[in-house]
């Protein structure tokens, strides 16, 4: 029993448990006496080890063993391997990377049977156990450890016992060739199998393609075979063992970059059965992999999903979605298991593997994960307008509710209006929070520390008045000080992202504030343009005249800071800023100004009647681009964002069309000019109406000018293809004066090319790409506010984020809106095949299958035969090309009913696929039938 009072309690401090007795004296349990014999006696190394002596076999003078391959027995004494019994060597040879066959390594028996053998090469040490002869396989991996460095080992010294040894190594160091790195090996209380195994995983892929010919190439896979099943043995018996180690070593970044696809698949999906139902079983996922950010020493490191993302390449990206797929299933019971997921999104985007985003979009966990809050934390109001809205993101600030401080005279008159009227209207009931949804990226719109924080005090009247003189610039030039979601808001430009709740929710959590910033943006541009017509004399004001300086100082104030924030945009954009909403903003701030400044320059120099024309044509062409660009600010609120949205994408939709249909009337405006330009040289004249008045004695003839274009329109090459152009409209002017045949001939192509065919089709296209805008209309402006929010969070905020970053966003919708996206999700997931989807669950039981595995291949260095075919050499850059079904076999074989059912659903599943099929065929049969009803109605 531990000495103390009787009387005690027990603690955990920092790691060490403590109990304290009666009289308030502190113990270290595991600093015990007793403890400690205990702890001891199970990790007692033994003093046992015989240490073995290389005097006889190694020739100092050349720093050589004497023989390639030497072999110990348990009692010290060793022999030449050629002169051992085949039949009592575990191996031979395994390393097949080694390209000379008769390479320096020493072997040790284990035990007097003859059973466990250890075998040290150039690079790796091995512990191998021999099986019965019953077994299919005839030895099985209890060890291995590979050099790291990948240099060659040089052995200190050497003692074995039964079942164990002791190692002393020396590598040398990569640095200085003169130096030695020392390492012990004490097989098997002091080694980590499991670490060591899945870093020789990683090591063997590396050296994939050293080995020479078939004979090696199957030994290589036969060893990573060998390595994987003891890799599964443990992780099978010992799960908790795995889920440790794992942590600690971070083995499961040794096997992404060992690409060890199925391996991994197998430790993320297998399933554990609750043996309750013996009937019906029920398999739950035993979660062996945990994502983390940080290591043991709680320093911070690469995720796992970071760096699949970096080593995949071509078949290994499969990794990846394996990843994504376990995570996503996960976070339907807790978000956090995606909280690395927030972080490697962008670089999703920059690898081009952003289809696996929007197959994981399509998850559940990113529109139907509910969470419960407490409603003292969410704001009614808010609540009472998300039910309307189908998506609504809540502001909540979970936490210890602060303590109220004590109100300031003007909150008290503010607050008497609301009191009053809640006093006449009753207290309103609070609403339930139901349908509480949270986003399941953690930490998404958090940026790195100390970025985006609220300025100092002190610093902010220094700061508005910097912003009163020059517009704010951006402060996040560089990707990493930008959080995951303004990096994948400025990397994607597909709007099918979109898509889901999800999204939608940051989106509008983040709008908020980004509205308010372009409202100002309004503001002072309509201030700009009134400014502008009342200077010019498009808005009659009388007092204009007696402070006209004032308004002239304003108007260019404002036209230098709108101009001001184009130019910084522009800089920072680049080639993103050339769009239409931006090229017309930066027309509307310029022209205005240079327009302006023209004319009064001119002026000084020049009567004001002698431009006088000129400036009024130019001040309607500048008015008719100010009110374009007041409707293209529009697009900031919903309603009107979604019509321009579908104006600016039928535009984008037909322009080719247009383009098209522009040459074809340039060709007819360049032929009719051709032939009508010189009538007169032709012999062509256009016939006109005589007029003859009855009641007096004179007579009207027309004539006609044929050098005018008034008379003329062919004269001249534009008013010929301006001319050409209104014969879509119905306007034939003078065609009939013409008493030509060419004439009557261009005229008859044209209206079949262009009134009956092309206009017809232009309004078919047009009506095409409204249907297919309005589908997506909803994803476009969110792809637009998007822009905006990444285009507002970089730019100076004095007062910092007013709505903050927290690490959840929550929201709300209506059921409708929900439903319906899962409907869609569920018609995605069928009418596509997944990528996240195609991996198959394990059932396992607690039977060892170590017997099930294939046999190995003989690595005796001089005998091969054709009995060992069961590998075969591929020649590609895969470490093992062994089937999965050689790999991971149940115990039990699938029963017959079991096959019938899986070959009733893919019968299923083929039936509903071609059920689709037949669907969409028929749609575009109805959508053609209504194409050619809708041309011959036109006709």
């Amino acid at each position: 029993m531990l000495q103390g009072s009787s009387n005690y309690s027990i603690a955990n401090s920092s790691g060490t448990i403590i109990f304290v007795t009666d009289d308030e004296k502190i113990f270290s349990i595991l600093h015990n006496p007793i403890i400690e014999a205990l702890l001891n006696r199970h990790l007692k190394v033994s003093e046992n080890l015989l240490k073995l002596s290389f005097q006889n076999i190694y020739d100092p003078s050349t720093d050589k063993f004497k023989y390639y391959h030497i072999i110990f027995q348990l009692n010290g004494k060793w022999l030449d391997v050629r002169n051992e019994n085949k039949r009592s060597i575990v191996v031979n040879n395994k390393e097949p990377w080694v390209h000379y066959k008769q390479y320096r390594r020493i072997s040790a028996y284990l035990d007097e049977k003859k059973s466990i053998q250890l075998i040290i090469g150039e690079t790796t040490v091995q512990v191998w156990r021999k099986k019965d002869r019953n077994a299919k396989s005839k030895r099985v991996l209890e060890y291995i450890w590979t050099n790291p460095g990948n240099q060659r080992i040089l052995i200190d010294s050497l003692s074995i016992g039964k079942h164990e040894f002791s190692l002393d190594l020396k590598i040398p160091s990569k640095h200085n060739s003169m130096s030695f790195l020392g390492i012990n090996i004490h097989w098997p209380q002091n080694t980590h199998t499991l670490k060591e195994a899945c870093e020789t995983l990683e090591f063997l892929y590396n050296r994939r393609n050293e080995p020479v010919g078939p004979k090696n190439q199957n030994k290589f896979e036969s060893l990573v075979h060998d390595t994987e099943k003891l890799v599964i043995h443990i992780i099978k018996k010992y799960p908790n063992v795995w889920k440790l180690s794992e942590i600690r070593f971070n083995l499961m970044a040794n096997l992404i970059r060992g690409h060890r696809i199925n391996l991994i698949k197998r430790i993320l999906f297998e399933n554990t059965s609750l043996r309750n139902n013996i009937d019906c079983p029920v398999y739950i996922c035993r979660n062996l992999h945990v994502p983390r950010l940080h290591d043991l020493k709680n320093s911070i490191k690469k995720s796992d999903l970071q760096i699949a993302i970096e080593s995949s390449e071509g078949a290994h990206r499969k990794i990846v979605a394996m990843l994504l797929e376990y995570y996503s299933n996960n976070a339907m019971q807790n978000t956090g298991w995606m909280f690395t997921v927030s972080k490697v999104i962008p670089l999703l985007m920059e690898r081009n593997l952003d289809i696996y985003i929007k197959e994981m979009f399509y998850k559940p966990c990113f529109g139907a994960k509910e969470e419960y809050l407490d409603p003292i934390f969410i704001n009614q109001k808010e609540l009472k307008r998300g039910y309307n809205r189908s998506v609504y993101a809540l502001n909540v600030k979970p936490g210890l509710i602060q303590k109220q401080e004590q109100k300031s005279w003007w909150k008290k008159v503010k607050s008497v209006r609301p009191s009053f009227k809640r006093n006449k209207e009753g207290k309103p009931e609070d609403l339930p929070v139901t349908n509480l949804r949270v986003v399941p990226l953690p930490d998404f719109t958090v940026y790195p520390e100390d970025i985006d924080k609220k300025a100092p005090k002190w610093k902010i009247p220094f700061l508005l008045i910097k912003i009163l003189l020059k517009p704010r610039g951006y402060t996040l030039q560089e990707d990493h000080q930008r959080s995951s979601f303004l990096r994948f808001i400025r990397q994607d430009e597909n709007e099918v992202l979109y898509d889901n709740p999800a999204m939608e929710a940051c989106i509008n959590f983040k709008w908020e504030s980004a509205r308010n910033h372009f409202i100002r943006h309004i503001i002072l541009y309509i201030l700009y343009a009134i400014l502008f017509g009342i200077i010019t004399g498009v808005i009659d004001y009388k007092k204009f005249e007696k402070i006209s300086y004032l308004y002239y100082f304003i108007f260019y104030y404002l036209g230098y800071y709108l101009l001001s924030k184009e130019i910084i945009q522009l800089s920072y954009d680049g080639w993103k800023y050339f769009t239409v909403y931006h090229i017309v903003d930066f027309l509307a701030c310029v022209v205005p100004i240079v327009s302006l400044t023209t004319f009064y320059t001119v002026k000084i120099f020049k009567p004001w009647e002698l431009f006088e024309k000129t400036r009024v044509i130019t001040i309607t062409f500048v008015i008719l681009l100010l009110w374009f660009e007041l409707i293209l600010l529009m697009r900031f609120f919903e309603k009107s964002a979604h019509y321009i949205n579908m104006i600016v994408n039928i535009l984008y939709g037909v322009s080719t069309f247009i383009i098209f249909i522009l040459l074809v009337i340039v060709g007819f405006g360049h032929s009719m000019h051709f032939l009508l330009r010189h009538p007169d040289n032709i012999y062509v004249n256009p016939s006109g109406a005589n007029f003859e008045a009855d009641d007096s004695s004179f007579k009207i003839h027309q004539i006609y000018d044929l050098n005018s274009t008034s008379d003329n329109y062919y004269r001249k090459l534009p008013q010929s293809i301006i001319a050409v152009y209104f014969w879509m409209l119905g306007r034939w002017d003078q065609l009939e004066n013409w008493n030509f045949w060419p004439v009557t001939v261009l005229s008859i192509i044209a209206s079949i090319l262009l009134v009956f065919i092309m206009q017809n089709m232009l309004i078919a296209f047009m009506t095409g790409v409204f249907d297919e805008t309005k589908s997506n209309v909803k994803q476009a402006v969110l792809k637009f506010r998007a822009d905006l929010i990444a285009e507002y969070e970089a730019i100076e905020k004095p007062f910092g984020n007013t709505r903050g970053n927290p690490r959840y966003i929550y929201y709300v919708g209506s059921l409708e809106s929900q439903e319906e996206w899962l409907a869609k999700a569920e018609k995605y997931k069928k009418t596509h095949k997944s990528l996240l989807d195609r991996f198959h669950k394990f059932e396992d039981d607690d039977t060892d299958d170590d017997d099930n595995y294939i046999d190995e291949i003989d690595d005796d260095d001089d005998d091969f035969n054709g009995k060992h075919q069961k590998h075969h050499y591929r020649g590609d850059t895969s470490i093992s090309n062994i089937e999965e079904e050689e790999l991971f076999v149940n115990d039990g074989k699938i029963s017959k009913s079991k096959e019938k059912q899986k070959l009733k659903d893919c019968q299923n599943n083929l039936e509903e696929k071609i059920n689709d099929i037949t669907n969409r065929i028929s749609s575009v049969e109805e959508n053609l039938k209504e194409l050619i009803k809708l041309v011959k109605e036109r006709k």
